[in-house]
């Protein structure tokens, strides 16, 4: 073993060069860049893994790319992930290495896309859609930015997207964040012997916690997520659809039923699937779709540092359930019983702390299709108004990845009085663009319902 592990080394400086820094990739970062071999008959040959990522939809003229040059280069030199790339082919058996780049050629990363002139909301959704059609490289550093204009005069867009491996979403929002104001980024501290200390008290802390809990996540693993949806030819090409809504609207159904927004969110995404034509239920199927629902494990001293450190619950959808009272109850119980499940526990303790070869297999269990139909997520996005250099940002739109060989995801983003409703959809399903007016109208439904409301079954 500690010869083939010399070989590797000696293979990486190879390839790299010897004057760069590698590491190895941990058990979630192999995970992601694995997630899509999970589904092998739609593989792609080369791919980039999950991939995420926000677009930001700014008033004003565009901001040039030497602009965006310019901003970006002092994180590049602060935070290495930038310069992160594969040192070897992705296989399952193997656990790569990353290599950093030492010279980066922004030209590659950060590139413009001419959208015609005046063609509005259309064009900016058929630009999105070709730029997320090409996978990230393995060969470079997995992450591109794209400075979108052309589609109105008084508007243009900034995409930015990644390899979940090295970011989450509340990564990503905090990167548009801070590039927008200037700012530098927000590092963990570097280790000291006091850090080896917090990390072994760390250990201890999370495995014991780990397995007390663990007899909880085995019961919760059950019932197995039967498919809920008829079979479907799915095409692997994605396209992003969002709609935005007061975030009142979310409040005021919290309000009035006494649930959080995350339940009221939720329950609306069940009665929208009920109601969407895009997907077929199987005969007799209960029409309960479980549902991963990511949460983030950041304590109050990293809320602002970049990475991937999501976790996620296991919460089911009453899709069959007509009356959206109910549904909401529903959710409610199910999302309170999950937390308490030991999902944000013990899968957590097991990416973190777990060698691969037993980590794998259990993440593929709990994260793959036996045990979820769906991924709908939540994050929180400023709450005040953000401003790129001198202009306001009007939208922020989440870009929520879809693993090939699932058939839609959906996620909520917070920003300022806004609520966006966004979803990844295969392009094989009918009126992607359809989901999210009838969440809003879900959404609308519960906030104006009293107790002693019922709707009639449809």
């Amino acid at each position: 073993m500690r010869l083939h592990s010399l070989l590797e080394a000696v293979e990486v400086a190879l390839r790299t060069g010897s004057g760069s820094r590698v590491r190895r990739l941990t058990l979630i970062e192999r995970l992601v860049v694995l997630g899509e071999l999970l589904y092998p008959r739609l593989s792609l040959p080369h791919h980039g893994g999950i991939v995420v990522g926000g677009l930001l939809r700014v008033d004003g003229p565009p901001l040039t790319l030497e602009e965006i040059h310019a901003a970006l280069r002092p994180w590049l030199v602060a935070v290495p992930e930038f310069r992160y790339a594969l040192a070897q082919p992705v296989r399952l058996w193997r656990r790569p290495w990353w290599t950093e780049i030492a010279d980066l050629d922004l030209n590659n990363h950060v590139r413009e896309y001419a959208v015609p002139h005046d063609s509005g909301p259309e064009g900016l959704s058929a630009a999105i859609d070709d730029i997320a059609r090409n996978p990230l490289s393995l060969t470079a550093p997995l992450w591109q930015m794209w400075l979108i204009h052309g589609y109105a005069d008084d508007e243009w867009a900034f995409l930015f997207r990644a390899s979940h491996a090295l970011f989450d979403g509340v990564a990503v929002l905090e990167l548009l964040r801070r590039l927008g104001r200037g700012e530098p980024p927000v590092l963990a501290q570097g280790t000291t012997s006091g850090a080896d200390n917090a990390l072994r008290h760390r250990w201890t802390r999370d495995v014991r916690q780990a397995i007390r809990d663990l007899p909880r996540l085995l019961r919760s693993v059950f019932p197995l997520a039967l498919p809920p949806f008829r079979a479907i030819d799915l095409s692997g090409r994605r396209h992003i659809a969002w709609t935005t809504m007061p975030l009142e609207r979310l409040w005021e159904a919290g309000r009035r039923h006494e649930a959080q927004l995350g339940d009221v969110y939720l329950a609306a995404l069940a009665g929208a699937l009920r109601a969407w034509p895009g997907l077929s239920w199987r005969r007799g199927s209960a029409r309960r779709v479980w549902t991963m629902v990511p949460a983030s494990t950041r304590g109050l001293g990293s809320q602002r540092q970049l990475g991937n450190r999501a976790a996620h619950l296991r919460v089911a959808l009453p899709c069959g359930e007509p009356d959206p009272l109910r549904r909401l109850e529903q959710v409610t119980r199910s999302r309170a019983m999950a937390k308490h499940s030991g999902y944000l526990t013990v899968i957590p303790a097991v990416l973190r702390w777990a060698p691969h070869w037993l980590g794998i297999p259990l993440a593929a269990f709990v994260l793959g299709p036996w045990q979820i139909s769906l991924v709908a997520g939540m994050l929180p996005g400023p709450p005040d108004t953000v401003w790129y250099r001198d202009r306001r940002v009007r939208e922020i739109v989440p870009l929520s990845p879809l693993p090939v060989g699932a058939p839609i995801m959906a996620y909520l983003l917070t920003y300022g009085d806004q609520a966006c409703l966004g979803f990844t959809v295969d392009v094989a399903l009918s009126d992607g663009d359809g989901l999210g007016r009838l969440v809003a109208a879900e959404i609308d439904l519960l906030a104006t319902m009293d107790q002693g409301d019922r709707c009639s079954p449809r």
